[in-house]
């Protein structure tokens, strides 16, 4: 750099120390976001062990609020299919149990206590011997109490709701979307299964009703919107069979009072459509397992590349800082120095 003056020597070092500190600033961003998706990935891996256990409880305790809809009502004897019911519902339960057991993440702690409080041995009680006590059951209670159970093991599958474009997060939240929309069909079953045994629905139960079904469509169109274009396909070619078209008129005959088809028909039909979509949520589940393993790789790969690059620019900086100190030390041996001024006196006392 001979030929090049000092100054400009001087400006071309300033912006090469420049331009490492901003590339310096953008690898910690990119880090930074590397980082916090690597923190997502492991907590949403931490969940799935447990997620299928809670899913085939939420169902079981589903199909049983449904059944128990319907047993409150003197004219449909379930008692056996509830029986059976029972002991699916226990074996999920139990099931839940040995798997959170083997696990210590706190939500797995919440769960447990949530577990330890086992209200369905009252809740069975009061379904079985209804019509036996003097008060009758109120089957609008059954299915609150029944909601109230499930709730907690719903938050437990809520927590995989994540937010952004990166595959495996688009899935997480079509599987929290999907999840709300199984409970809310499942809140169907129950209501309309009532509703057709007592072939009438009061003005406060018919409210809640249409509110479940805009909540309904509401996560239906989330879910079409986030979920990846295999799984949507699968479900548009479902809302074209024959079943799930009969599903939808006996839903437009209730939205508009009208309450006349058998209770075993309608439990058959939503009970088909919630399987369909549970099924789908599985299908999701195992791309999103998919989604972890090769997310977490990539992004291991992405911040052993970006730590790299952050110590070359960091040897680089250090070069540059270097190589300014030696310049600034040239420069000034090369800087003329001024000349000292004498005197007329001195010249004389020195003549």
């Amino acid at each position: 750099m001979a030929f090049i003056p000092l100054n400009r020597v001087h400006w071309l070092y300033w912006l090469a120390l420049l331009w490492c500190c901003v590339y310096l600033l953008l690898t910690l961003s990119w880090w930074q976001q590397y980082k916090h998706q690597e923190l997502q990935l492991q907590q949403t891996a931490a969940l799935l062990p447990c997620v299928e256990p809670v899913q085939t409880l939420i169902r079981n305790l589903q199909t049983e609020r449904g059944l128990s809809a319907g047993q409150v009502t003197p004219s449909l004897p379930y008692k056996p299919a509830l029986q059976i019911q029972y002991l699916l519902t226990d074996a999920a339960w139990r099931d839940l149990t040995v798997a959170l057991e083997q696990q210590t993440a706190p939500a797995q702690s919440v769960l447990m206590k949530v577990l330890a409080q086992n209200p369905l041995p009252a809740l069975r009680q009061q379904v079985l011997y209804n019509g036996l006590e003097s008060t009758p059951v109120d089957g609008a209670i059954i299915i609150k109490a029944y909601s109230a159970v499930i709730k907690p093991l719903l938050q437990y599958v809520q927590q995989l709701q994540l937010d952004g474009d990166m595959p495996w997060q688009q899935h997480s939240n079509a599987i929290s979307q999907l999840t709300e929309m199984i409970e809310r069909s499942g809140l169907e079953r129950a209501m309309l299964h009532m509703a057709m045994a007592e072939q009438e629905m009061s003005a406060a139960r018919y409210q809640n009703y249409v509110f479940v079904m805009n909540e309904l469509r509401d996560h239906q169109s989330a879910f079409e919107q986030r979920s990846p274009s295999a799984v949507l396909q699968h479900w548009q070619q479902w809302q074209q069979q024959q079943h799930y078209q009969q599903l939808t008129e006996v839903r437009e005959q209730a939205l508009n009072q009208q309450f006349s088809v058998p209770p075993a028909l309608w439990f058959s039909l939503s009970s088909t459509n919630i399987n369909q979509l549970y099924q789908l949520q599985q299908d999701l589940q195992l791309q999103l397992q998919q989604d972890l393993t090769e997310g977490r790789q990539t992004r291991l790969e992405a911040m052993q590349q970006l730590q790299l690059h952050q110590q070359y620019m960091l040897l680089l900086l250090l070069l540059i800082l270097w190589r300014m100190h030696r310049l600034n030390i040239i420069t000034a041996k090369e800087r003329p120095q001024p000349k000292s001024t004498v005197s007329f006196q001195q010249q004389i006392g020195q003549g």
